[in-house]
């Protein structure tokens, strides 16, 4: 054993959140563990400025530059779905698939929105995924501001007729989220002819974010809008000193079904085929951007993992298997379709990764679900990943979107940690492009990915789960 490793584990239990508990792992699993950590360092060595140093980054690049976005019921998507089955073959894994999944499609059209009064200021907006149109010539009326939802319960009685602008204080994206799923349907509730929400975002160089809206039952439809950061802080100011504010909003948006693809690639394993560790990430994004931090960058990871195991001819004891679902933006179909699909294998899935808050420098895992010696075997191996820095495991906290569908069922499951802090700053914008990644990071992910994975896989049994 290293002899620096117990002091090692002492230091991430005392600084990881929950995991604070005491870890006594038999002698005989410890030992199994460590065991990997000669494997591990030539998994590391191989993207950390060795072979595969840049090859993730250059496959990426190549990938969303042909691409572009790919928006659910685009034929960008099903063609990009087409090159990552190519992709997969190529890499050697035993057997890939693709599934049908059945899914809304809403694709945008003419987008114009204005400041009328009390002067005229164009507005860039972007319409929430699944808004209604507006009329034919748009809406035209005032603005009303508010900055909660209780707030919009005391001023329901000045609702009705006019355009609610929803601008929260930003603490983050989970208390933010309701706003643009429910608020629309709140603001309809009192007589709201529009609504439009501050976008998503620590931090703006005025680009508004998309994000998909949720229609309540009984309420009814009205047209939605992300406005940027920029614009709903001046709405607010005009209106807060006393300013008659008027906006005029033109939308037009399609609405049908479609059917799209999930992937499903496997690297058998050697002892026990059919169990399972699954890596998985979404191929589908919003129509702005290059849709990279979200989530191209998780899905080129997984492949890199998969590539390499091939590569080094490591193939683990149970099947790994990397999962690339389609349309989660607007409303995790993909995940819905696959666990429906593989429920009978759900019992037998050790841990499901996934990878979907940004391929920035990798620092660890979350945790969901499992007991207390499933977290400390996860820490136990994170202290072979120490190397590149990525030793941190931390609760879930809300975060995972496709693999949440997993969890449902009592799967284990963990979420990359990346040091994502500028991660809202792109998402789900135009300004998710490649210049928002870098090669470095993405090699750091890729072996990370690929440590984790193969060594979950291979060990003598499955994660408990609690």
């Amino acid at each position: 054993m290293n002899p620096a490793l117990p002091l090692l584990l002492s230091v991430m239990l005392s600084k990881n959140g929950t995991a604070t508990e005491r870890c006594d792992l038999p002698s005989t699993l410890a030992e199994e563990i460590d065991g990997y950590g000669p494997v591990v360092r030539r998994i590391l060595s191989a993207f950390d400025y060795g072979p595969q140093s840049g090859t993730t980054y250059h496959a990426l690049a190549e990938f969303a530059d042909h691409f572009g976005h790919r928006q659910v019921g685009s034929e960008s998507l099903e063609a990009a779905i087409d090159e990552l089955v190519v992709a997969l073959r190529v890499a050697g894994v035993d057997r890939v698939e693709t599934e049908p999944v059945e899914t809304p499609v809403w694709q945008r059209g003419r987008e114009l929105a204005a400041l009328v009064e009390p002067r005229h200021v164009p507005l860039d907006v972007l319409g929430l995924g699944g808004s209604v149109a507006t009329p034919p010539g748009g809406i035209t009326a005032p603005v009303l501001v508010v900055r909660s939802f209780e707030e919009l319960e005391r001023r329901s009685t000045e609702v009705n007729g006019t355009i609610v602008l929803y601008n929260p204080e930003w603490t983050g994206y989970l208390p933010y989220v309701p706003y643009r799923t429910k608020g629309p349907s709140y603001a309809a509730r009192y007589g709201a002819v529009a609504a439009l929400v501050r976008s998503a975002t620590p931090a703006s160089l005025y680009t508004p974010h998309a994000g998909m809206l949720k229609y309540m039952p009984g309420y009814p439809k009205i047209p939605a809008a992300a406005v940027t950061v920029e614009d709903a802080d001046m709405l607010t100011r005009l209106a807060k000193r006393g300013s008659n504010v008027v906006v005029h909003l033109e939308m037009s948006n399609n609405h049908t079904q479609g059917v799209s693809r999930n992937i499903v690639a496997d690297i058998t394993g050697s002892v026990f085929p059919e169990q399972y560790v699954i890596v998985g990430a979404h191929t589908d994004s919003w129509d702005v951007g290059q849709g990279v931090v979200d989530d191209a960058g998780g899905v080129f990871i997984g492949l890199a993992a998969m590539a390499q195991l091939r590569r080094m001819r490591l193939r683990p004891r149970r099947t790994l298997r990397l999962v690339l679902w389609t349309a989660e933006e607007n409303g995790l179909h993909g995940a819905a379709e696959f666990v429906r699909r593989h429920r009978d294998e759900m019992d037998a899935v050790s841990l499901a990764l996934e990878s979907d808050i940004g391929t920035f420098a990798p620092i660890g895992l979350t945790m969901s679900g499992g007991d207390n010696t499933t977290a400390c075997i996860l820490r136990r191996l994170l202290t072979l990943t120490a190397p590149i820095g990525a030793t941190r495991l931390e609760p879930a906290d809300g975060r995972g979107s496709d693999v949440t569908k997993l969890q449902e069922l009592g799967v284990p499951a963990s979420v990359l940690l990346t040091r994502n802090e500028r991660y809202f700053h792109y998402h789900h914008t135009r300004a998710d492009t490649m210049s928002a990644v870098s090669s470095r990071d993405l090699d750091l992910c890729a072996a990370f990915w690929t440590a984790v994975a193969y060594v979950v896989a291979d060990l003598r049994d499955m994660l408990p789960r609690g």
